[in-house]
């Protein structure tokens, strides 16, 4: 049924991008993890002149319209890097450094509690592997990482190789790209 949709979500915005904004807006800012899903997909699809309201809309609340867990991507990002991919290219200047700092300054909902839990579990444990774990940079670095690197400024460029080398410190990720920056 989700396949059919989103088939049909792509002839709509083919043929009028208007009229799937006002199918959808009811939808955009609700609950149903589905229609996070089926939104995200259509996203991608409507062309560069909504740019700058996609991303005004995803950085509302990155955690309420950013992330799927529906769908069959590996990452609950994935479907959300695909569109600002492809938005972050050519949304308006003032957009999309409001989305940069957005994305930089965002922080999970939990973690002071992941954080708290993790200490804890040190401690038990006796472990100072437990001390290391990553408990920031995970969203920033996949997002930043699917920017163009053009569009990125320089503090999003040295942040992202920050990331890299922590990260990869850490065995999370195995490839990314690095502009210079902090030594």
């Amino acid at each position: 049924v989700i396949k059919c949709i989103k088939k049909a979500n792509f002839y709509l915005i083919k043929n009028d991008q208007n009229s799937f904004f006002d199918i959808y807006s009811s939808y955009m800012y609700g609950k149903n993890l589905l229609f996070k899903e089926i939104i995200l997909d259509a996203l991608f699809w409507l062309d560069y002149k909504n740019s700058s309201k996609i991303l005004n809309y995803l950085s509302t609340d990155f955690n309420k319209y950013a992330f799927d867990i529906t769908s069959e991507c590996d990452n609950k990002l994935d479907l959300a890097c695909k569109v600002i991919q492809k938005h972050t290219l050519l949304c308006d200047e003032k957009t999309y450094f409001a989305f940069e700092e957005k994305v930089i300054k965002y922080k999970e909902e939990k973690l002071i509690e992941y954080y708290k839990h993790r200490l804890d579990y040190r401690y038990k444990v006796k472990s100072y592997d437990a001390w290391c774990w990553n408990i920031w940079g995970d969203f920033q670095f996949k997002i930043l990482n699917c920017i163009n690197e053009n569009r990125l400024s320089k503090y999003a460029k040295d942040l992202l190789c920050s990331l890299k080398r922590s990260l990869l410190n850490n065995n999370y990720y195995n490839k990314s790209r690095c502009h210079g920056g902090f030594v």
